[in-house]
Order: C-alpha cells, then sequence, then structure tokens
C-alpha cells in the first residue's frame, strides 16, 4: 500500500526518478502522505497519478510540495475528480519552474482559472484531451495558446468543438511555438478543419498535425492540406485517418507530400470504396527520401491495392516500418511477401 512505499521512499529518497501509481484508487489521504515524503527527494522528475480518486481538495498538499520542487518536469492528472480547488492546480503550473508536461486529459473544468498561471509556465506539453469544453474554456484556452512562447504540444482529442473552433484557428494563427497539435475525434467538419488548417499554414514551428476522425462529408479539404504540406518548412508527420476526402483532393494532398521533401510518417487508417486513394497515396510516396513509417491500419487491402503497396516499398528504400493493425487483406500470400522485402525492420500486425 501507499504506507510500505512512502517508508521505501524515506529509505530511498534520492535515487526515486519516475514514480507511476496510475490506476491504483489512490485518494487525497494517500496523496497527502505521498507529499510528505517527496518534500526530502529534490530528483524527482516524472509522476503519475492518473485514474484515481484524487479530488481538487489535495492540490493544496501538493500545491504545497511542488511550488519548492525544482525537479518535476512531468504530472500526470488525467482523470481524476479534480473540478474543485482549481486555484492551487494553478500554484503548481506557475510556481513548479521544471514543469514542462501537464496532463489533465479527461476532466471537465473551466479552464479560465488557469489560464494566468500558464501564460507564466514554461509548459511545453498540455494534454487537456477528454475535456468536455464549453465555450468560455475555449475562449479561455485560446487566450492562453495565442500568448505563450513556450508551449510545443497541445493535445485536444475527443472534444466537441464543432462550433468553437473560430476563436481557436485565430490562437494558432497568433501562436509561435506549436510543435506537435492533437484535434483527432473533434467532431470537425470540412468547414472546420479548413478554417484551422489555414490558421496553421506556414506556421514556423509546427511539425506534427492529428486530424483522424473527425466528421468531414463533402471532401472539400484536400486543397487546403496541400497548401499545408508545401507552405509549412518544419511539416513532417501528418494524420488523415477517417477523413472523406474527395479523389481529385486526395490528388492536391498527393502533391503535397511529394512537395515536402521532410515529411517522415503518413497516417491514413480506414478504408474508402475505391483504390483511387490509396493509388494517389502510394504514388506521392515514389522516391521520396524521407518518409520512413506508413500507418494504414484498420482497412481491406484487395490484391490490386497490396500489389501497389509492395511496389512503393520495393522502389523506396526510406521506407522501413509499415502498420496493419486490425486489418483484412484478400491475398494472404501477399502479406507474407512483404516480410521478405530487404530493408524492413518492422511490420505491426497487431489484431490480425
Amino acid at each position: 500500500g501507499i504506507e510500505s512505499l512512502t517508508k521505501l521512499f524515506q529509505k530511498n529518497p534520492i535515487n526515486i526518478v519516475t514514480v507511476n501509481l496510475s490506476n491504483n484508487d489512490i485518494g487525497d489521504k494517500d496523496v497527502s502522505l505521498l507529499c510528505k515524503v517527496f518534500k526530502i527527494t529534490n530528483s524527482l522528475r516524472e509522476l503519475n497519478l492518473a485514474k484515481n480518486a484524487i479530488t481538487g481538495h489535495c492540490l493544496k498538499y501538493m500545491a504545497n510540495w511542488l511550488c519548492v520542487n525544482q525537479s518535476l518536469k512531468t504530472l500526470d492528472l488525467s482523470s481524476n475528480p479534480l473540478e474543485s480547488q482549481l486555484n492551487f492546480l494553478g500554484d503548481i503550473v506557475m510556481k513548479c519552474s521544471s514543469l514542462e508536461t501537464v496532463l489533465l486529459g479527461g476532466m471537465t473544468f473551466n479552464l479560465k482559472l488557469l489560464v494566468q498561471p500558464l501564460l507564466v509556465s514554461r509548459v511545453k506539453w498540455l494534454d487537456l484531451s477528454r475535456s468536455e469544453p464549453d465555450e468560455e474554456t475555449i475562449v479561455a484556452l485560446a487566450s492562453y495558446v495565442g500568448g505563450n512562447e513556450w508551449l510545443e504540444t497541445l493535445e485536444f482529442g475527443s472534444n466537441p468543438i464543432t462550433d468553437m473552433v473560430a476563436p481557436l484557428a485565430q490562437a494558432f494563427e497568433s501562436n509561435n511555438s506549436l510543435v506537435r497539435l492533437g484535434l483527432q475525434k473533434c467532431n470537425l467538419n470540412d468547414r472546420n478543419i479548413i478554417q484551422i488548417v489555414q490558421a496553421l499554414t506556414g506556421h514556423d514551428t509546427l511539425e506534427v498535425l492529428d486530424l483522424a476522425f473527425n466528421e468531414t462529408y463533402d471532401g472539400s479539404i484536400g486543397p487546403c492540406l496541400h497548401q499545408l504540406l508545401i507552405s509549412t518548412p518544419k511539416f513532417r508527420e501528418i494524420d488523415i485517418s477517417g477523413l472523406e476526402i474527395v479523389i481529385d483532393g486526395m490528388v492536391e494532398v498527393a502533391k503535397g507530400i511529394m512537395a515536402n521533401q521532410g515529411m517522415t510518417k503518413i497516417t491514413c487508417q480506414g478504408g474508402y470504396d475505391s483504390n483511387d486513394h490509396e493509388d494517389m497515396l502510394f504514388r506521392s510516396l515514389y522516391g521520396h527520401p524521407n518518409v520512413s513509417t506508413i500507418d494504414l491500419s484498420n482497412r481491406e487491402f484487395t490484391t490490386e491495392t497490396l500489389m501497389g503497396l509492395m511496389k512503393l516499398i520495393e522502389s523506396n528504400e526510406a521506407i522501413n516500418e509499415l502498420i496493419f493493425k486490425d486489418c483484412t487483406f484478400e491475398d494472404t500470400e501477399l502479406v507474407q511477401r512483404l516480410f521478405e522485402i530487404p530493408g524492413l525492420y518492422m511490420i505491426d500486425l497487431n489484431g490480425n
């Protein structure tokens, strides 16, 4: 239990670097005991308390310890009932100067109380996925993202923000530090995605964008994705899984991938009604110097499509990792031949 763990920490405080106590039914009393022990160590770098029963009331104990701690870099409080006493969470974010990663996914709260602390913090990675934000929270987040110069990664997936995109798009356009942005499963329609992608196009630092499994219908996002790919200097990874893109739009995406020589990973899970989409994607990668990973999970591979993929792999030495999770194959013999292609060191067939 926690009491025996605290005794262990007291015996060997200087060597504790990572503590993972996620999903252990830990409550406020347990956290208060842990904080007393953590006060005597300056070595702790990562603390994971996700998926427990910690409430906002214990944040005061954590704040008293963390505000004097200068070693902790990662704090994971995801999926805890922290809706109250968020002023103490603000103290932690603002005064723990070493803190770089804050994970708060799966919690519903008004971000307004955290905006000012976040603005003066040096947090680089913020996870607010599955937080069910209201309009006030979106406005607060936009204020933070648009005015912060340290934030590099924002995970905001699984939040239904269809009608609240405008302030976020403005914030993305103003931001000068984002490297990775996760907006998967946000119920974004074609118009929403176009608005966001246009705001990000030409961004000086953006490298990774996840738009997977949003609610596109008319397939009009191809041209704006093309522009993002050719005009964003450091861009290298994109996830367009599950998006409806008409064939003309897929041609534009393919052209963008061909033109962007810095691309390293393409994720395009989920199937289409036609092989033409896959064909366009494969054609864009012929001779591409840097794309090394392709994730084509959750698809139904016809013999024609699989042969096209094999031709691509055989002609492009840069590709060394394929991900085929939960796929079905019309020709299993062709799948076996994939294992015989020189240079492929990783073929993930998990779930097949």
